[in-house]
């Protein structure tokens, strides 16, 4: 029926029109009544141990579940089941009632408790009906990585269809969340719905129905405050691969909650995290795959290290499309842009808030600068503009983290089927003004590794040189002083006018040799587009790797395809089980595929060799993928894996003024963990940490306990300042830290 909108003084609804003509509809509206019942208005809340909920909110209503406001003051007591306090809505101190005045119609308040388990909240009022609701108080682990998904929808399809016309609305994402340790916690904080203030003691905590768009709390065993797809117990265990996958309307509708772009995710232990994005009708053919950088490897100064200007007779139109997209993290930042390379800033100063994106679209030059005040992550994305389709992506590093070597696994050969000029290519930048020497080693037999010295130019903006990789084998490059490198697969067509070089089109962004270790775990590695039904089988994009640090002498690579130490037909040394191994020298290159699936995300690779580290990558492979769907032009590096992880938390150990909360003249304690999560032991580790301002170290509270859980003291300094731990640090008492346990060091501080 079309109501017609006409209402009479008694809230009687009369007209309306159907299909088979007129009908005449009446209904009454009781008028509200007087306030009868509280109701919560806000989801059952889980706050962390000792931190205060998010708000509670209370209402007032009437019999039929009608708003009404107070008449005259009506006071609201609070009780619990259990031990814990409520908190005014201030959280500035503590309460046992709230009011509602005269002619408001609710109020809200927050609770705290310092111990774990679950509360039931009462609130009552004289002549009301009561209301009750569970809270959940919980121990959560501290973040202690921190990644913001970046790329935002409608500015990855705005690069695309600049590049190509035919790529259009919708757009698909992929996220990949690989785990690598058992109880491990990640925070999945939708931008749609704010950022938390802590994501480590998130306030705004999902909940369906009813807050949708809250933080979503993955693998605490709680399902009620989110779990991930395809995790129903809500428990994240070594080798657990989350998926996250959406497709996305641009303009994106304001009410809709998608995975995507903006999103901020923390994880309690060390994950690999990959972004995947493509548009409709062009598809897999023209699309992007970057690894994700967690916040300590943003930076404040980005340089490009190819750009527009290149010629085509040198870049075979490869760079013809550039631009940058420059995300800022907690905090906002303010950013300015030379993306002509001119030596001006002629974009900015722009402010950007908490996850928002500056999209470049187009128009970057060779040493192109972002600068911020504040760090920030910074993706190129370039193109053949017009072409039938030829993208690749990049995820920049900060200069502060460039180094003076690189290795690459990653080399193709020069033709593959009908395609001529698939060659993988190494282009090296140059900040400085003079020439820069570049020693390019690779291997060409089992006995020798050839060395070369490039000559890479520099200039007003730095310079540019190119290197074209033979097959079969990785590469290294090193310098004297720092510089950059990238690569890119299928690049060496010849032809000026850019045909060619789209058949697997792909790149990434070298990691320093200084950065490497000795395992890597695989955030994404599909094997084809997920979305087509052409060539189920068609596994195209493999794990390449190369191995540093071993000279002529082969050493074992593990592949644990699950990256569980519990599933496998093989047992390393250490008794972890694997499903395969490559031997390799020094710059031998592997190509990696599952054999179980046809799909490498969640992948582990590690040596147990000393002083060998691993250069990994994933992308498509030119002998395999096909040039056509179900091909997935796509590839990344795969960051380096750390071998532990440390988290730092504080406490409340001694309210000496009696308030309840944190507040000068109080004692803190300080507890830092330090989990191994590699495959191997850890040795000789030392541990530095500084005391934030205002605050006064408390002499002889530092203590270290290892995994079987004894405790020593660590002596307090005897020159400069008491606390052991500032300066150069102390090398920890345990000269070893066993695979999969945990340390603890503990001090504390007035305030």
């Amino acid at each position: 029926l079309e109501q017609l909108g006409q209402i009479d003084d008694l809230g009687t609804r009369l007209g309306g029109a159907g299909l088979a003509g007129r009908v005449v509809v009446t209904y009454t509206i009781p008028p509200p009544g007087p306030p009868a019942k509280l109701v919560f208005t806000t989801p059952a809340r889980t706050t962390n141990i000792d931190k205060s909920s998010s708000l509670i909110t209370v209402q007032l209503q009437d019999t039929n579940n009608n708003v009404v406001p107070s008449v005259g003051t009506t006071t609201i007591n609070l009780s619990a089941s259990g031990t814990g306090e409520f908190r005014n809505s201030a959280d500035s101190g503590v309460i046992t009632n709230v009011t509602i005045p005269n002619g408001n119609t609710e109020a809200s308040f927050r609770f705290r408790a310092a111990t774990v388990g679950s509360r039931t909240l009462t609130v009552a009022a004289t002549g009301l009906t009561s209301a009750n609701q569970a809270i959940s108080i919980v121990d959560l682990p501290p973040v202690a990585q921190t990644f913001y998904l970046p790329i935002p929808e409608d500015q990855l399809l705005s690069s695309l269809n600049t590049i190509a016309a035919a790529a259009v609305s919708p757009v698909v994402n992929y996220i990949s969340l690989a785990v690598l340790s058992d109880n491990t916690v990640i925070y999945y904080d939708q931008y749609e719905g704010g950022y938390e203030a802590d994501l480590s003691n998130p306030a705004d905590i999902y909940s369906s129905p009813g807050n949708v768009d809250g933080t979503q709390i993955w693998g605490d065993g709680d399902p009620a405050n989110g779990f991930p797809p395809g995790f129903p117990s809500d428990l994240l265990d070594s080798g657990s691969v989350i998926v996250l996958s959406a497709s996305v309307p641009v303009p994106i509708p304001g009410e809709n909650v998608y995975f995507g772009g903006r999103d901020k995710i923390g994880a309690s232990k060390a994950i690999s995290v990959v972004r995947v994005g493509w548009a409709s009708t062009s598809n897999t053919l023209l699309a992007g795959a970057n690894e994700i950088f967690d916040t300590s490897n943003w930076g404040t100064l980005f340089r490009a290290p190819v750009g527009n200007n290149i010629p085509d007779a040198t870049d075979f139109q490869l760079f013809e499309y550039a631009g940058f997209l420059v995300m800022a993290g907690r905090g906002g930042a303010n950013i300015q842009i030379d993306a002509d390379a001119n030596g001006t800033f002629e974009i900015g100063p722009i402010a950007l808030v908490e996850g928002q994106s500056y999209h470049v679209n187009n128009g970057v030059s060779v040493g192109a600068r972002v600068s911020s005040d504040n760090p920030v992550q910074v993706d190129l994305i370039t193109g053949d503009l017009g072409s039938n389709y030829e993208s690749r992506f990049m995820k920049l590093l900060p200069v502060t983290l460039w180094s003076n070597s690189y290795v690459t696994p990653v080399s193709t050969p020069s033709t593959a089927g009908t395609q001529t000029g698939t060659d993988t290519t190494v282009w090296l930048y140059n900040p400085g003004t003079s020439n820069l020497s570049v020693t390019y080693r690779v291997r060409t037999s089992a006995s020798n590794i050839s060395s070369t010295t490039l000559t890479v130019p520099g200039g007003t903006q730095g310079g540019f040189l190119k290197q074209v990789l033979p097959d079969n084998y990785g590469a290294a490059f090193s310098a004297t002083s720092p510089f950059y490198a990238v690569s890119t697969t299928d690049s060496n067509s010849g032809n000026a006018d850019g045909t060619g070089n789209q058949a697997w089109d792909w790149g990434f962004t070298l990691v320093p040799q200084s950065s490497l270790s000795p395992q890597v775990l695989v955030g994404l590695g599909i094997g084809r587009d997920p979305t087509s039904g052409t060539n189920p089988d068609e596994n195209g994009n493999p794990v390449w790797v190369t191995p540093i640090g071993n000279g002529n002498t082969p050493v074992t690579i593990y592949v644990d395809y699950d990256a569980d130490p519990l599933t496998g037909p093989l047992t390393d040394p250490n008794g972890f089980k694997y499903d395969t191994s490559v031997s390799l020298r020094e710059l031998e290159r592997a190509k990696l595929y599952d054999a179980n699936d046809r799909n490498q995300t969640g992948m582990l690779l590690y040596t147990l060799t000393s002083g060998v580290k691993l250069a990994a990558a994933w992308g498509q492979d030119p002998l395999v993928a096909s040039a056509g769907a179900p091909g997935l032009d796509m590839g990344t590096g795969v960051p380096p894996l750390p071998l532990f992880t440390a988290t730092k938390s504080s406490a409340l150990d001694a309210d000496n003024d009696q308030d309840t909360f944190i507040s000068p003249g109080d004692r803190l304690l300080y507890t830092i963990n330090i989990a191994n999560s590699s495959r191997a032991p850890v040795s000789d580790m030392t541990l530095a940490d500084i005391l934030p301002p205002g605050t006064t170290y408390v002499p002889n509270s530092t203590f270290f306990t290892d995994d079987a859980n004894v405790t020593v003291q660590i002596a307090d300094d005897g020159a400069g300042t008491a606390f052991p731990l500032d300066g150069a640090g102390k090398l920890l008492p345990d000269a070893t830290l066993a695979m999969g346990k945990t340390w603890k060091v503990v001090s504390m501080v007035f305030i």
